[in-house]
């Protein structure tokens, strides 16, 4: 492939610009840059916690989900663990991933570098952010990060929802999944 290419270069007279005049390209941000946390109400730990005990059996029934099935790890620091809640109407390829974060925390998704566009929400007095894709997103999914303590969170991701909905409906169910497993996570043990 790079013969091909090397055999296609041109050269172009003109001046050179100096270092000084020359423009520089600027990545375009994402809107991390400009985000500012909320505090959380408390700290919710969320060391060793399976991530398929985040649903109870009555939060999946209101979410119209089946039980928790371990996924692969996420490609986080720690490999964290995750739980597939699969739609309970079986809409193909549809489900809630849950993914617990005990090594890096929300500020992973700060970085105004990162290709996502990233919003700012709550989810039950936390501090959350909406993560979605850069259009053209045809899948029009969303990921929900969590933080609920210094250097943890828990992510909810809906990768593959029903054909017609939009990222916005996407981003909130994720937020109302989000609003289930923090009540979980909150529930004495």
């Amino acid at each position: 492939m790079m013969i091909a290419i090397t055999g296609c270069t041109t050269t172009q007279g003109g001046n050179a610009i100096p270092a000084a005049h020359r423009s520089t390209y600027q990545v375009p941000t994402n809107g991390a840059g400009t985000i500012t946390l909320p505090p959380r109400p408390h700290d919710v730990s969320l060391t060793g916690v399976n991530p398929c005990s985040l649903l109870t059996p009555a939060q999946q029934t209101t979410l119209a989900v089946t039980a928790g099935q371990p996924g692969p790890p996420a490609q986080l620091a720690n490999n964290s663990p995750t739980c597939d809640f699969r739609f309970a109407d079986h809409t193909p390829g549809a489900e809630y991933n849950i993914a617990v974060d005990t090594a890096e925390g929300i500020q992973l998704y700060l970085d105004p570098m990162l290709a996502d566009i990233i919003k700012p929400a709550t989810v039950s007095g936390f501090p959350a952010l909406d993560i979605t894709l850069r259009p053209p997103d045809l899948l029009q999914g969303c990921t929900t990060a969590v933080s609920v303590a210094n250097g943890q969170m828990f992510t909810v991701n809906l990768g593959q929802p029903a054909r017609g909905t939009t990222t916005a409906q996407s981003c909130a169910k994720t937020e109302e999944v989000a609003g289930a497993v923090l009540a979980t996570a909150q529930t004495p043990k």
